[in-house]
């Protein structure tokens, strides 16, 4: 059934080359590439007056989002991330069997000094997180594409994301993150504090404002179909 609606759309349309490149289109060679958006951008800013926090605001799903793994990754580099000062906050609702895990994981790693779960925010408490925080992780295992990473870096909060997020292109050819692998890497966390760190930052919040509004997006996609 999910294949004979495939075949005979008119089109398909997808959220990055990377989507595209990964999904099987059978039949159907229509299709069309168009990004999600944003609705706020922050001007260039002072990087180091942010705080030292790498930041995780979504939905707390310790498979889909790699929490368990970026838990593993945060067990494995403490002694770095304390040496740099940096701790991690993780915002946004769960269930409770996956917010037990998280806090048994936390507790059984004794990372209580370096990880804090918090419950959902505002849109407003989370762009002023996104504005006063120097980095964003993702490290999920499956996405379309990440509306929290692109918010991120609108407000030039460094995206620290795994391929699974499908922005690789988009963020190694704009050099606005980092693209990092939890089960190769040894600590995907290497690139905090780069001397670069300033141009990064600016760089997200350039391609936001020139890829990510909504109003370019929407005529931009109306011309493709």
């Amino acid at each position: 059934y999910g294949n004979r609606i495939i075949n005979e759309a008119h089109g398909i349309h997808f959220l990055s080359k990377e989507e595209q490149s990964k999904t099987m289109i059978l039949k159907n060679k229509n299709s069309i590439i168009s990004r999600n958006g944003v609705e706020s951008f922050s001007e260039l800013s002072n990087f180091q007056e942010r705080k030292n926090i790498i930041l995780f605001i979504g939905r707390i799903d310790t498979f889909h989002k790699g929490i368990d793994r970026l838990i593993c990754q945060i067990q494995a580099n403490a002694s770095y991330l304390s040496k740099k000062n940096f701790k991690i906050d993780l915002y946004g609702p769960s269930n409770k069997n996956d917010k037990k895990n998280i806090h048994k994981l936390i507790e059984k790693n004794n990372l209580k000094e370096l990880i804090s779960l918090h419950d959902p925010v505002s849109k407003d408490e989370r762009n002023k997180l996104l504005q006063n925080s120097k980095y964003f992780i993702h490290t999920s295992r499956l996405e379309g594409q990440p509306q929290a990473v692109l918010e991120a870096m609108a407000h030039g909060c460094i995206p620290l994301i795994t391929d699974e997020c499908n922005m690789s292109s988009d963020i190694k050819a704009n050099k606005c993150g980092f693209i990092v692998n939890c089960e190769e890497d040894e600590n995907i966390f290497r690139a905090i504090g780069e001397s670069n760190s300033q141009v990064i930052s600016n760089n997200c919040v350039l391609f936001a404002k020139k890829y990510l509004n909504w109003k370019n997006i929407g005529k931009d996609f109306l011309n493709d179909i």
